[in-house]
């Protein structure tokens, strides 16, 4: 069904309109993400971060690039806490994060029976822990590919 020229302008218009606001809205979001990246941090850390992640944030050009740039602060500040917890779990003190994750993802035992025969699989913490990380993942990239395509469509209009 055709559309007519009325509605195929008032689409357009529309469109216009989400897009400057989304445009508008994209500085906000970016300090939210960098906020959110300071979050798991307490004190000096919390402050020297803030303040060099602030003033590169501001040296950024284009709403876009903040926004990536803020996404790529949460990147850092999870590997800055891996780091971390790396440092903790050599001096043993890791030991209530281990006891959370094993009481969030006990080990499972499956049994597949197939035909006659029964086939075992275990299901480790550890194992879960990655299986819950990468679907967290593929979650997270279908967003953002989602994003970029509706933003590359908007762009056209």
């Amino acid at each position: 069904m055709a559309l007519t020229f009325g509605a195929a302008l008032l689409i357009a218009f529309l469109a216009a309109i989400f897009r400057s606001e989304f445009e508008a809205w994209m500085p906000w979001i970016a300090e939210r993400l960098r906020r959110l990246a300071l979050r798991p941090f307490k004190g000096a850390l919390r402050e020297r971060l803030d303040e060099e992640w602030s003033a590169y944030l501001d040296e950024v050009p284009g709403n876009v690039g903040k926004v990536f740039c803020a996404l790529g602060f949460n990147v850092a500040s999870r590997v800055i806490l891996v780091r971390r917890l790396a440092r903790l779990r050599r001096t043993n003190r890791l030991a209530g994060l281990r006891r959370t994750a094993e009481q969030l993802f006990p080990e499972r035992h499956l049994y597949v029976r197939s035909g006659r025969g029964m086939q075992k699989y275990v299901l480790s913490s550890k194992r879960q822990v990655m299986m819950a990380a990468v679907g967290a993942g593929v979650a997270v990239w279908s967003v953002i590919a989602t994003a970029g395509i509706l933003l590359e469509a908007l762009g056209r209009l």
